[in-house]
């Protein structure tokens, strides 16, 4: 701010705001990208698929891994698969993860679990796995992850 004054004249105050300038975006657009999210817990997968909607990206969702596997073998080619460990039908998420890589589908896969001990021979790299995220889902962090992957 800057203050002028004159005797019998009057007074001006200049207030110079600094201009906003956005982050510069990214060129590649999420408009394009599509996620397959696999959750039973039809909550959290809603609420997850709208955030991810609202950040622009597709999103299809489904209850279990044999959803899943129908989704990416009869459907549509997806650019990343968001599956939960713990899921109905007899083939929880590791199994799911197992099938799609012996399908020789190279998507990026994040696993996502609330509660999971695996033995000491488990090895995310060798399973195919991209990434694993622990419930609840802290959502800045989800995004970051999706974007490093996609």
């Amino acid at each position: 701010i800057e203050v002028e004054s004159e005797k019998s004249s009057g007074t001006i105050f200049n207030v110079y705001i600094p201009a906003y300038e956005p982050a510069s975006l990214d060129s590649s657009s999420p408009s394009d990208k599509i996620i397959l999210l696999a959750d039973d817990e039809i909550m959290l997968r809603d609420l997850l698929a709208e955030l991810l909607e609202s950040n622009g990206y597709n999103v299809i969702k489904v209850p279990s891994s044999t959803e899943v596997l129908k989704v990416l073998t009869e459907e549509i080619k997806v650019d990343l698969v968001i599956i939960d460990y713990n899921m109905p039908g007899g083939m929880n998420g590791l199994d799911c993860v197992a099938k799609i890589r012996e399908l020789n589908m190279e998507m990026p896969i994040i696993l996502s679990t609330g509660s999971l001990a695996f033995d000491e021979d488990f090895d995310v790299n060798k399973m195919g796995i991209s990434n694993m995220l622990p419930k609840p889902y802290e959502f800045d962090t989800m995004l970051s992850t999706i974007r490093k992957l996609i």
